[in-house]
């Protein structure tokens, strides 16, 4: 979990400092993808980046509405020629940092035990 902690505060410097976000959002999925892969398992052929980024981080019982807002930030910068907001950003940094918070207190609480 330490590595996707990790992953995930880099996504988040990345957001809040960058100037683009729709790269700093690929890049932060990109990153989670990796790790996950690394930590869980591969991403299979056939499977959507949505369906695996979400079958993942569910399995480790993350924030579902996190989850949710993440992705359909990702698919809106990866996947279409939209213009990313500033709202995208903040939905996406707002996601991002529930999820590193939930990542964090079950370290602590593995730590704890």
């Amino acid at each position: 979990m330490a590595g996707l902690a990790s992953a995930i505060a880099t996504g988040l410097h990345d957001l809040q400092a960058g100037d683009d976000p729709r790269q700093a959002v690929i890049a932060c999925y990109r990153r989670c993808e990796d790790t996950l892969a690394l930590h869980r398992r591969r991403r299979h052929p056939a499977e959507t980046p949505r369906e695996f980024v979400h079958d993942a981080l569910a399995a480790l019982r993350l924030p579902a509405p996190a989850i949710g807002s993440l992705l359909l930030v990702f698919e809106r910068a990866r996947f279409s020629d939209l213009p990313i907001t500033s709202h995208d950003r903040d939905v996406a940094v707002t996601a991002l940092g529930s999820i590193r918070a939930t990542l964090e207190q079950r370290m602590q609480d593995d730590a704890r035990h």
